[in-house]
């Protein structure tokens, strides 16, 4: 049982979107999790000049999907945005 089990997640990753791999829910602490609702993070950008990609808390990832925030401590979507968004100077 223990080879069958132990190919789940790797079977999940190959179908994982880019909130998936950008931040995936299973992955958070509670205080990742209430730091994001707080900030009102989301995946997809609703102001097009105001993406993480854009903030001054970003930093890219190699993967150019995904990046580090230093507010929401962890991965982030290029594409996404909270209420603590910076233009960078």
């Amino acid at each position: 049982y223990g080879s069958v089990f132990a190919a789940v997640p790797l079977l999940h990753g190959c179908d994982s979107t880019v909130t998936d791999r950008c931040s995936d829910p299973e992955l958070l602490s509670r205080g990742e999790e209430h730091m994001r609702k707080t900030l009102q993070y989301a995946e997809q950008s609703n102001n097009a000049g105001q993406s993480c990609s854009g903030c001054q808390f970003f930093s890219a990832g190699a993967d150019g999907l995904c990046g580090d925030c230093q507010i929401l401590n962890g991965w982030v979507s290029e594409q996404g945005h909270c209420t603590s968004w910076a233009a960078r100077a």
